[in-house]
């Protein structure tokens, strides 16, 4: 019995959508359907600024702050790169003639 009270519910809510959105001309025209867009951002937007309280605002430079990091981390990133090769000669180097010593005795491990 409560599966069926479950169904019916659900049934009854989907269907109240579907008839409610009909009547409204969700399911019309593109012209249609515009219109109800329009209507329905139109009575949102006033109902969230009539419940929005005033709120002062304190004008920060945040975005100016981002950006400068993402600028530095950026360049950082690409001096990285074209620095790789010099520095891969530079360990390949000192690997090489870590190497040798180790091979001739002359340093240990």
């Amino acid at each position: 019995m409560a599966a069926l009270i479950k169904n019916a519910t659900k049934f009854t809510v989907v269907g109240g959508a579907v008839y409610w959105s009909a009547t409204q001309g969700v399911w019309g025209t593109c012209d249609e359907g515009a219109e109800v867009g329009r209507r329905l951002t139109k009575s949102v937007w006033l109902t969230t600024l009539e419940q929005t309280p005033k709120v002062e605002t304190v004008q920060t430079n945040v975005f100016d702050q981002i950006a400068k990091n993402w600028n530095a981390g950026i360049t950082f990133l690409f001096n990285g790169v074209a620095n790789l090769p010099d520095l891969c000669k530079n360990y390949s180097s000192k690997i090489q003639e870590t190497i040798k010593e180790l091979a001739s005795g002359q340093k240990s491990a």
